[in-house]
């Protein structure tokens, strides 16, 4: 032996003789191992490795994470003390891990080595029989809640199961959950546990949760702000005296948040009176927005050009919540100035009325027009569906083609339904948007013509993991006039440009007069089917095809259109820069389409 060979030894028998007077307690074989460790210890090892043999690799990497030696072997240098301290440590671990799974009679055996400057732990596993569930008893009581009783009826482990710890303790603390969510703030567990039958190896599981007395909704009161109580009031989707739940507490601060009064919202109901019987009071606390919010920007589209927005919001003109908007979009192909005045609805707090006046001026290859509307509409939330239902008068001078300048007004009443569900509002990896819009007129009501228009889109997203994404859009429109001629430009049907079918100008494509010019169509049809990857951080690029038109009969000729494009996830959303081949009766068209905005 070399004497370093021989002062290691001297140190471990002093360590042995140490435990042994200490009577084997774990915090003196510990200190005797650190000591062991840091003194008189040979050079570290370098980088060492774990093998484990025998079970899946998903039990393996389960293993890996399980154990403290794993660490170990990220390490650039270990002293070898330390390496069999947790070498001796790996083994319990090992039991508890597979007695979590299920496995109460593994066979481990294992091997550490030092060959060369590296360390090597070896575990051979045989997992053995798996332990099943031959009765499984959950109870909940003396509630009778449906949610409640959903969570029990559906908790994770059933007789014949494999008994997995981790899933009964995710399913113990669910239902827990639920019944603290459903009010009943004083559950407690009067037996939770799991018997283990190694002759028959099976296992026994029991679950009762007392639940208790049921609490109800005491006072809610909201800090200082500037808006009336009675409308703050009017967003609690409780009365007092109400049962307690966590998802009413939760849709009250989904519905402020959602007003854009405040800049911040906290909603604390006192729970420390959980014990007590008495009711849960609220308390609101409200950080008021500004009062004005003002927007400006800037962008191009290859539709429009070079554009810009100017916008302007009193988000609280006065103690009742009403709103006061200003929006200008400006650019070479269409202008717009809208003005609006928006009231909240006190019965429904996700209802607004809102009073606007517009002025707007559109100039393409095919129509030129000049536009006054004055609208009033009411939003709410149906379903889950946005519902707007409104009344506007339309004054509107149009040329379409070589048409003469017409005048046409109209008094329009219209309602549509709208759905947009997303996992990521700039960015989807899933989701989707609906939409259907039904408006009309007649000439005995006020009305230059008599028409009836109902348009449907929609738009779906699909990720195929993280880098792959496809895209489908489609929409269809129907209008029924039987005075097409002196029908405003606004209302006919156009096809092309970046978001209908890429290839054509904006609005290049429907129905033609004699002289070859477009002058709207009828019915629309237009769809979409892309596929985007990205390569690499914000830079992606895309395949596309898209297809449809605008006409007037069922026989006219589709166009469609393929290309390629660049993607780049900008911090203001997705810019997109396509190029696009058109076909359309044998002709074809090439067009570079620029744009930026959620895809949704």
């Amino acid at each position: 032996m070399t004497p370093g060979d021989l002062e290691r030894a001297a140190i471990i028998a002093t360590a042995r003789k140490w435990w042994e007077y200490a009577g084997r307690r774990k915090f003196a074989a510990g200190l005797a191992l650190l000591v062991a460790s840091m003194v008189g210890q040979p050079a570290a090892h370098a980088k060492g490795r774990i093998d484990i043999n025998g079970v899946s690799n998903s039990l393996e990497q389960a293993i890996r994470d399980s154990l403290t030696l794993s660490q170990e072997t990220e390490r650039a240098s270990t002293p070898p003390a330390r390496v069999r301290l947790l070498y001796r440590r790996a083994r319990e671990e090992l039991d508890q891990l597979l007695q979590s799974r299920g496995y109460y009679r593994a066979q481990i055996d294992s091997d550490l080595s030092f060959p060369d400057t590296q360390w090597l732990a070896t575990f051979n596993i045989d997992r053995g029989q798996r332990i099943t569930l031959s009765k499984v008893e959950v109870t909940a009581g003396p509630a009778e809640d449906e949610e409640i009783a959903a969570a029990v009826a559906s908790f994770p482990l059933k007789p014949g199961n494999r008994l997995v710890h981790a899933t009964y303790e995710r399913g113990k603390e669910d239902l827990y959950r639920t019944a603290l969510a459903r009010g009943f703030l004083d559950a407690s567990y009067a037996a939770h546990q799991i018997q283990v039958d190694l002759n028959e190896y099976s296992a026994y599981l029991e679950l009762n949760l007392v639940t208790g007395e049921r609490y109800r909704f005491g006072t809610v009161t909201f800090s200082d702000n500037r808006l009336n109580d009675s409308l703050l009031r009017s967003l609690v989707p409780f009365a007092e005296g109400d049962f307690y739940t966590a998802a009413d507490v939760l849709e009250l601060q989904r519905r402020l948040q959602n007003t854009e009064y405040f800049s911040l919202v906290e909603v604390r109901p006192d729970l420390s009176l959980a014990g007590t019987g008495q009711p849960i009071p609220v308390q609101v606390d409200l950080n008021m927005n500004n009062r004005n919010k003002y927007t400006i920007g800037a962008g191009f589209g290859t539709d429009s050009g070079p554009r810009g927005t100017l916008s302007w919001q009193n988000r609280y003109l006065n103690r009742r919540g009403h709103r006061a908007t200003a929006d200008l979009h400006a650019s070479p192909v269409t202008s717009d100035l809208l003005l609006g005045y928006a009231i909240p609805f006190f019965r429904n707090p996700e209802s607004t009325l809102t009073f606007s006046t517009r002025v707007a001026h559109e100039d393409t290859d095919s129509r030129t027009s000049d536009a006054f509307e004055l609208a009033v509409r009411h939003s709410t939330v149906r379903w889950g569906w946005q519902e707007t239902a409104g009344l506007s008068y339309l004054l509107e001078r149009f040329t379409v083609a070589d048409e003469p300048r017409t005048s046409s007004q109209m008094v329009i009443p219209s309602i549509g339904w709208s759905r947009t569900r997303a996992d990521d509002p700039l960015f989807p990896s899933r989701g989707y948007s609906l939409g259907l819009a039904v408006q009309g007129a007649s000439n005995t009501l006020l009305s230059s013509t008599s028409f009836l228009q109902v348009k449907t889109r929609a738009k779906y997203i699909h990720s195929f993991g993280e880098k792959d994404r496809v895209l489908l859009r489609g929409e269809v429109g129907v209008l029924n006039t039987s005075q097409f001629d002196e029908l405003p430009a606004s209302l006919r049907f156009f096809a092309g440009g970046d978001v209908s079918i890429r290839g054509f100008d904006y609005q290049a494509l429907g129905p033609r007069d004699d002289d070859n010019k477009v002058i709207g169509g009828r019915y629309l049809t237009v769809g979409s089917v892309e596929y985007e990857h990205r390569l690499t951080g914000s830079w992606g690029v895309a395949l596309f095809s898209d297809f449809g038109n605008a006409f007037n009969s069922f026989n006219d000729s589709f166009a469609y259109s393929g290309g390629v494009g660049a993607r780049w996830r900008s911090p203001v959303g997705m810019i997109r820069v396509d190029v696009a081949v058109g076909h359309l009766s044998g002709d074809r068209s090439y067009r570079l389409h620029i744009g930026f905005g959620p895809d949704l």
